[in-house]
């Protein structure tokens, strides 16, 4: 590591020379220099643990930045740092050297902000930092108690996305589960009720989006899960095809949506769980509106 006492204790005596600048512009100067120092830093230890208490710093102070004190420079610098020497970086910390409770609430924080900073920088910069925090914990040989409790924070946005304050964009949930598929399929059952409650057309949509991506990218054998949410499964068809959009394309989407699902129903021979989970109404919808990718699933007396 450099010497850095040195110049910090430089910059200390540079501000208080005499001159013309305001003491708000002395103060900015040494913001910058400070954070000069921290991104030389970052790009001579990418790899360092240490990093994790500098990544912690610089998002304290990005958010903070976006009160009355702060500055468009000031800003603009440290998202530049974060994004070039830590989220975009080749190296990170990483191993099991790492200590999961630190991360665990740095997860915790970049998520709250995610879904609810009004604050349209500071919820870009948290979401990165998430998928940063996650790849940390990825290199490490977590036990099933520490994973589960990296699940359960998403749980809790999930949970939280019902309520006015959520500023939760589902985009951001679909790509964590496209890059984690473990994370996505302990939200399966969660997600799937989401969609059954959700009053509002539009996020019953996203919810229904984040439930196929969840699908796409499932990895490994998923027929007991699926046999567990079957009845669920069963109920979310009924839910979506009785409530069909409006809009054309919306429309397709919706019916390409059940359609995946006979699909892997199909794919894990479960076929007959299936056809015993059918209410008649859900039946006669996929009857009338699936056409012939329901057609397997036609009783043997029709």
């Amino acid at each position: 590591m450099f010497r850095i006492d040195p110049y910090i204790a430089r910059i200390f005596k540079e501000r208080n020379l005499p001159g013309s600048e305001t003491k708000q512009s002395q103060l900015m100067r040494f913001k910058l220099r400070v954070l000069t120092l921290l991104d030389i830093y970052l790009q001579r230890n990418p790899g360092k643990t240490l990093v994790l208490e500098v990544y912690s710093f610089l998002m304290q102070a990005f958010v903070k930045s976006h009160g009355a004190d702060g500055g468009e420079q000031f800003r603009q610098r440290i998202a530049g740092i974060l994004q070039r020497r830590i989220f975009k970086g080749r190296e990170y910390p990483e191993g099991n050297g790492i200590e999961f409770s630190k991360l665990e609430r740095l997860l915790e924080k970049a998520l709250r902000l995610a879904s609810r900073s009004r604050y349209s920088t500071v919820a870009s910069v948290a979401q990165n930092a998430a998928f940063w925090i996650l790849k940390i914990i990825n290199s490490m040989n977590c036990s099933e108690e520490e994973l589960a409790s990296v699940v359960d924070k998403f749980r809790s946005i999930l949970n939280d996305y019902d309520r006015k304050k959520s500023r939760l964009k589902l985009g951001f949930v679909r790509e964590v589960v496209r890059r984690n598929p473990w994370i996505g399929q302990e939200l399966f059952g969660l997600v799937v009720q989401k969609v059954e409650g959700a009053r509002a057309e539009y996020r019953r949509n996203q919810l229904l989006e984040l439930v196929d991506c969840i699908l796409k990218s499932w990895v490994g054998d998923a027929s007991e899960v699926w046999t567990n949410h079957l009845a669920q499964l069963c109920e979310l068809i009924r839910e979506v095809l009785s409530k069909v959009p409006e809009n054309k394309s919306r429309r397709r989407e919706v019916r390409n949506f059940c359609t995946r699902i006979l699909q892997a129903v199909l794919k894990f021979n479960l076929k007959e769980q299936f056809q015993n989970a059918l209410s008649p109404e859900t039946y006669s919808l996929c009857q009338a509106q699936l056409g012939t990718a329901f057609a397997p699933f036609k009783k043997d007396s029709e």
